[in-house]
């Protein structure tokens, strides 16, 4: 097993670092190490972990540097042979990463706060810890910097108390990317309030990552910092822990359908954002309770979106629940919900405030055709009109109208009137 692999297990399951080292020690002993030019970096690395798993900061502190200087003289190891040097730095600067994050693991679930304050303190200093590659542009080794500060915020959220991730948040260079896998592993170990508090962050940021490009390549620029709070927010309940779903729901379902309304505003054509996509696939607005899909409608909601929450309200409970009521024809009778009566008609609208005429159903007798309530009850639960195919489109239509001004549906009635128009224009150039 390689090094970085060993610690990279670790650091997804410290609470078993004692047996993990246990068997690699077994494995290590038993295989050749002599082609291995960095093995006395990675045995010093191995010491550290075990050095974090038994809570020696003394120890700890004398290995760090040792770690340093041989991975220093290793780096510098056959400067001619580029194509060798460069694989065997690319391995060792992993396995450094990935150790670092494996001993600040441990030292958090097994409660050495001394360990996890010296490596968040150290692991970026130019001058203690290791900058990689001398000859490598300052980018590059900002990011070894930066990837790892994403690490270690990752297992304070899992494992480490919130005034340790506060700190972090505080007093880091963070950006909104980073706090994605924080969140889920919060969510993970049912970190709710670390949840919270890394959401709340997210939302007071001022400025984004100015280099990201994820969310809106589609779009040809660069994400805005709502459109990058719309894919960390997306990102983190996609992946949010299935047992405890519920709670991903209740803490960012509807803090992402707010920013969707954001990102709309800023920006109609942003259908195409992978974290509205994703939304759209995996039918997010089903989720939704009646009430917020009705506050969001109301915000104002990308045309799919919009789609999709009213396709959540068309569910129709034919048990009549006590939020629905019969609508009355001369035809057979409909169960509608008056949530949405009242949404679209003001008469509905109006009729709730007083009292329904009768518990249990609104009876329009002859006074309104059965295939045209249908037609009205289709408009309210699509969010559009439905077109209709009838004999006489016109007189249809007229009496669409009427229904539409009686029920004070004023969207209904100004789409039905410019269908008027086009239809007698249609008739006149016939003539």
């Amino acid at each position: 097993m390689r090094a970085h692999h060993l610690f990279q297990r670790i650091a997804e399951n410290p609470r078993s670092v004692d047996e993990l080292l246990k068997a690699a020690t077994t494995e290590t002993d038993t295989q050749e190490t002599d082609d291995d030019p960095y093995v006395v970096a990675i045995r010093l690395m191995s010491c550290l972990v075990e050095a974090a798993s038994q809570g020696s900061i003394e120890i700890f502190r004398l290995l760090w540097p040792a770690i340093i200087k041989a991975a220093e003289y290793h780096a510098k190891r056959n400067p001619y042979d580029r194509k060798v040097h460069k694989k065997a730095q690319t391995l060792l600067v992993w396995a450094y990463q990935c150790a670092i994050e494996a001993s600040f693991a441990v030292a958090l679930v097994k409660g050495y706060q001394d360990i996890s304050q010296h490596i968040l303190y150290h692991f970026k200093n130019p001058f203690y810890g290791w900058r990689p590659g001398k000859a490598a542009p300052e980018e590059w080794r900002e990011e070894f910097r930066s990837s790892t500060l994403t690490m270690l915020l990752r297992h304070a959220a899992a494992y480490g108390d919130m005034a340790l991730v506060q700190h972090i948040l505080n007093n880091e260079d963070i950006k909104p990317k980073d706090l994605e896998s924080a969140i889920c592993s919060a969510a993970r170990e049912d970190c709710l309030d670390t949840v919270e508090m890394i959401v709340a962050h997210l939302m007071t940021m001022e400025k984004g990552d100015p280099r990201s490009i994820w969310g809106s390549a589609e779009l040809g620029r660069h994400p805005t910092i709502d459109e990058q709070r719309l894919e960390v927010v997306g990102f983190a309940f996609t992946f949010w822990p299935s047992k405890t779903r519920i709670h991903g729901q209740r803490i960012l379902l509807g803090l992402f359908f707010k920013l969707v309304h954001v990102v709309y505003v800023a920006t109609p054509d942003c259908e195409d954002v992978m974290a509205i996509r994703r939304a759209l696939q995996e039918e997010w607005a089903l989720l939704l309770s009646r009430e917020q899909c009705f506050k969001f409608l109301e915000m104002g909601m990308p045309p799919k979106i919009r789609a999709s929450m009213f396709k959540n309200l068309r569910a129709i409970d034919h048990n009549m629940p006590p939020d629905s009521i019969l609508i009355k024809t001369d035809g057979e009778p409909v169960v509608a919900h008056k949530d949405i009566l009242c949404y679209w008609s003001k008469y509905f609208a109006g009729l709730s405030r007083h009292a329904w005429a009768d518990n249990g159903a609104v009876d329009f007798g002859y006074h309104i055709h059965p295939a045209v309530m249908t037609s009205v009850l289709n408009f309210m639960y699509c969010g559009e009109y439905v077109d209709v195919e009838c004999d006489n489109k016109q007189e249809f239509l007229s009496q669409l109208w009427e229904a539409a001004d009686y029920l004070q549906i004023d969207l209904l009635k100004e789409k039905v009137g410019l269908l008027l128009d086009q239809v007698e224009e249609e008739e006149e150039e016939e003539l």
